[in-house]
């Protein structure tokens, strides 16, 4: 595969033809174009999370069998990624990993999916996760999320748009019954806050920063030239951005159990301190735990218990109630197989039928 802009074609078939050497070629139909964008979003999947997400979500026809030999097709064109991970925890099954590949870069900017300054260094990163089971069950999160919005009969269609920094009116409702969602790395989306303590040194051109001095890629200056270090408050593991103004924010967090609920309540007041710096935006936190539905083989059961422990755990502190009703900070703890419903409530307070099921803290507080 030469210049990949020469080799890509569009055909009445909706089909996408990519020219390899001699007589080689792929055809890449929307569906997969649209798939391969969101492989890149959330960075690495397991086939089976992108063939619920293709089947479930994008509602391509195709059976299990047929998706991993195309994985395999792609593969070989190096449009995509993978690697075996082996997890000891559950009984050292074996886990086929995926993410974007080079030429799946080179796709989907000639889509503008991307930019063309995009860092394709970057894609190597993906697949190096140490946290393997809590990093595929981020991302289960967010597919049953989707996937839960999609088989739902709503009365507005449900569209996965690109996140974007500044919003503004023309970026609202293309039409009147659409909710806009974005699917957020917490990389892209930091939230961060100035720190009081500053540093002044003499300036330097080397690249690499001195001892005790923040790297200067991420540094913000006075107008005295010192530097002004930037503190992060919370990092979630997920984001889930509605679009339109006003916006609303729904920050995931996963917990396989081995968390302490001290560290919980902290990060519930790091959420409280985010939702004081951006008063104009709604933040909700997810709170979701693995169970039954989680795997084919695991070790997760009824996590009804955790649930109630974290429950009560954040009802002990009345300072805390306190600060979530003066922020309307909205708290979701629920099992993995409810988050859609708790995420469809979040975004558009309907489907009050399955609050008590969700294990909705603010309910149980105001």
């Amino acid at each position: 595969m030469t210049n990949l802009s020469d080799n890509l074609k569009n055909e009445k078939r909706g089909k996408f033809i990519i020219q390899g050497n001699g007589k080689k070629r792929i055809e890449l139909k929307q569906e997969e174009i649209n798939a391969l964008a969101f492989l890149e979003t959330q960075r690495i999947l397991t086939i089976n999370q992108l063939y619920q997400y293709c089947r479930d979500y994008l509602l391509y026809n195709i059976t299990l069998y047929s998706f991993k030999n195309r994985i395999r097709r792609l593969e070989e064109y190096k449009i995509i990624r993978s690697i075996f991970h082996n997890e000891p925890s559950f009984n050292s099954d074996r886990f086929k990993c995926i993410s974007i590949g080079r030429k799946g870069i080179d796709i989907l900017c000639n889509f503008d999916f991307l930019t063309k300054d995009y860092r394709k260094e970057d894609i190597y990163t993906f697949l190096k996760k140490r946290n393997f089971i809590h990093t595929i069950g981020v991302q289960q999160a967010v597919i049953n999320i989707l996937t839960y919005f999609k088989s739902q009969t709503l009365d507005f269609k449900i569209m996965l748009d690109f996140y974007k920094e500044e919003i503004t009116e023309d970026d609202t409702y293309e039409n009147e019954g659409t909710l806009k969602l974005a699917s957020v790395s917490p990389q892209k989306y930091r939230y961060e806050r100035i720190s009081d303590f500053n540093y002044r040194y003499k300036r330097s051109y080397s690249p690499i920063p001195r001892r005790g001095i923040p790297n200067r890629s991420n540094n913000v200056y006075d107008r005295n030239r010192r530097i002004v270090r930037k503190i992060t408050i919370i990092k979630p593991d997920w984001i889930i951005i509605l679009n339109p103004i006003p916006r609303k924010v729904l920050n995931i967090e996963f917990d396989v159990g081995t968390e302490k609920l001290s560290d919980l309540i902290f990060k519930i007041f790091g959420y409280i301190e985010v939702c004081r710096m951006k008063p104009n935006e709604t933040h909700g936190v997810i709170i979701t735990l693995p169970d039954e539905s989680f795997l084919s083989r695991n070790k997760f059961g009824d996590r009804s218990k955790r649930i109630h422990n974290i429950q009560d755990a954040i009802k002990q502190f009345p300072n805390l109630l306190n600060s979530i009703r003066e922020t309307n900070l909205q708290i979701y703890v629920v099992s993995l197989k409810n988050i859609g419903k708790a995420a469809l409530h979040f975004f558009t307070r309907i489907e009050d039928e399955f609050i008590n099921e969700c294990g909705i803290v603010n309910r149980s507080i105001k």
